[in-house]
This record gives C-alpha cells, sequence and structure tokens, in this order.
C-alpha cells in the first residue's frame, strides 16, 4: 500500500523519481500538452520537456482527433519513464480538455504497479491522480490508488 501526504512532489530528494500526471495529447508540432498543475510545474523546470515526453511516447496506439481549432495527435500509454529529468509520466486523461478518465487511471495504476514493484530499492512521488484539473471526487479514485507498493508516496497540495 502506498504513503499519503501533503506537498509537493517536487520538494522531494533529488533522487525520488516525480510521477506527473498528464494527457495523451501531442500537438502537430511534436509536444506532449503539460498546461496545468504538476505537468506545467514540470515545464518550468525541465527544459524541452513536453518534446521529450512527446518522443518518449509516440511508439503508443494513437488516433488523431480534432477539438475546436486543435488538432491533436491522442496516444494511450499509461506510463512513461524520461531518466535524463528523473521522471515519470502517470496518464489520467486522452485529450488536455477532457476529466480525467477512471478507467484510464485504473489501467495506468496496473501499469505503474508493475514497474514500482520490479524497481523496489527507487523511491516514487506520484501526485495524487485525477483531482484538482482532472476532476474527480477523491473518494473515486482512492480504491485504485491502494494497490499501488509502499515505494510510492501520493502527493496531495
Amino acid at each position: 500500500m502506498p504513503n499519503f501526504t501533503q506537498g509537493n512532489i517536487f520538494s522531494t530528494a533529488p533522487d525520488v523519481v516525480k510521477v506527473i500526471t498528464t494527457n495523451g495529447c501531442i500537438t502537430n508540432d511534436n509536444k506532449l500538452v503539460m498546461g496545468r498543475g504538476a505537468a506545467l510545474e514540470a515545464t518550468q523546470r525541465y527544459t524541452g520537456i513536453a518534446r521529450i515526453a512527446a518522443d518518449r511516447i509516440k511508439t503508443a496506439p494513437h488516433l488523431q482527433v480534432t477539438v475546436g481549432t486543435v488538432m491533436c495527435n491522442i496516444y494511450n500509454y499509461y506510463i512513461a519513464h524520461i531518466p535524463m529529468f528523473n521522471l515519470m509520466l502517470f496518464q489520467v486523461k486522452y485529450h488536455w480538455k477532457q476529466p480525467a478518465n477512471l478507467d484510464l487511471i485504473h489501467a495506468s495504476v496496473w501499469a505503474f504497479t508493475q514497474y514500482a514493484e520490479s524497481h523496489s530499492d527507487i523511491q516514487f512521488a506520484l501526485n495524487y491522480p485525477g483531482i484538482g484539473n482532472g476532476n474527480l471526487a477523491k473518494e473515486l479514485v482512492a480504491p485504485y490508488l491502494t494497490l499501488l507498493p509502499n515505494n510510492v508516496t501520493i502527493y496531495e497540495l
């Protein structure tokens, strides 16, 4: 079972892997949309992260959609590790304009659980998925998070 705490994942020790919640929308100029919450903070801390993240997840299945006047490719990747920044992506949305998706969070939790268990010597800091900009109630997401191992700490601002 994971640990739960208050705070910002970016305040953790440098060796802790920061796990940020994201969507699957890559723009035509090859950048993952990272405009709110912990994803936005990551873009402010790590130069070029949106493009690096896009390159990292572009091998996943995708489809092209247009919402309003914005066209983007929607990728379904669940989790992705970006070692150069000691950062991981945790997918909670397909498109950045949509609310977080519980089924997607469940799939991402499952994939992240496998990864964290196979890297039990590493500590992970995950911002609480789906709440805040994801517009989900904490009570809906909480049961899925109990699957995560104890080397994961979930942070809530």
